[in-house]
């Protein structure tokens, strides 16, 4: 008796148990990531606050003489062994200022967020009285960099000194064209000395072109002014000027402050028990505000 070999043909179903369990490797499997192979921080801030060579959120940023700001450790490995060859490195103390408070009041954690309402509590009347544009909601305080020693203004164009303090330009140059020193320090200096401060007009530019609603009420004011001319402006260049300065414009705040506060005060007394007298802290405000504006 003769057995014919028979082959199953492709109609044919071939039982489970004949198909060995092969498992198939994909191509290309996903490979784990190691963070920390990676040398760029994702950027999160602006990128005023990266250094050029490291991509890096600067902890030490120097200035070089074209105003450009580097971390300290970077450029140096990079001028190698003469490092003044290319010109001084000036401490740009402002934008570590900077970095330093939007990076901590940035953070979610308790400390962070007392320290924004610190700064908030110290810095609102200062930007709710703001004659020219006061705002319908709340705004982060502007850094206090942002503004000159000299003119108690915002900048419109940054130098910054050998000691790292940045200045109003023309008014600085004014101030050291009297006294061949800093306004701050006392010690020699002259206006070749002065690096522009690249990365404070960055980050006033940013501010700048922000959307109406989204813009800050003082940068509203900034950006109305022309920029400042050491002819036409009268900025002190002695210590007493500047004390003299200072002086009056806390004064005029803390006028406007007394009358806003009592307006409000006596307004909600007059709300609730309808006293006509009470319409008398209301002009006293008024001339609280004419007198800012006048001095």
């Amino acid at each position: 008796m003769t057995v014919k070999e028979t082959t199953p043909t492709s109609e044919e179903t071939i039982p489970d148990a004949a198909v060995p369990d092969i498992q198939v490797k994909p191509e290309t499997a996903a490979l784990p990531i190691d963070n920390d192979s990676i040398d760029v921080q994702i950027q999160e801030f602006p990128d005023t606050f990266y250094g050029p060579i490291t991509m890096k959120i600067m902890e030490d940023p120097v200035v070089t003489p074209d105003g450009i700001s580097y971390e300290r450790s970077a450029i140096m490995q990079l001028r190698g062994d003469d490092i003044e060859s290319a010109g001084k490195l000036y401490p740009n103390r402002a934008l570590l200022s900077v970095i330093n408070e939007t990076v901590e009041l940035n953070g979610d954690s308790f400390m962070p967020v007392m320290k924004k309402l610190n700064k908030t509590i110290n810095t609102s009347m200062r930007q709710l009285l703001n004659i020219s544009a006061i705002p319908t909601k709340e705004f982060r305080p502007l850094p206090d960099v942002y503004y000159c020693p000299i003119t108690i203004s915002l900048m419109h164009d940054p130098v910054i000194d050998p000691d790292g303090n940045t200045f109003e330009r023309v008014a600085v140059e004014k101030w050291i064209n009297e006294n061949k020193s800093s306004p701050i320090t006392r010690t020699p200096l002259s206006t070749n000395d002065l690096y522009c401060n690249r990365a404070i007009t960055t980050l006033l530019e940013i501010e700048k072109g922000k959307s109406v609603g989204n813009m800050h009420p003082s940068i509203r004011k900034f950006i109305q002014e022309a920029p400042p001319e050491a002819t036409t402006f009268d900025y002190p260049t002695t210590p007493q000027g500047l004390e003299d300065r200072r002086r009056r414009i806390r004064n005029k705040r803390a006028q406007t402050a007394a009358g806003f506060l009592l307006a409000v005060a006596f307004g909600v007394l007059f709300a609730v028990f309808g006293l006509a007298f009470l319409l008398v802290p209301v002009v006293a405000f008024l001339y609280c505000v004419f007198r800012r504006v006048s001095c």
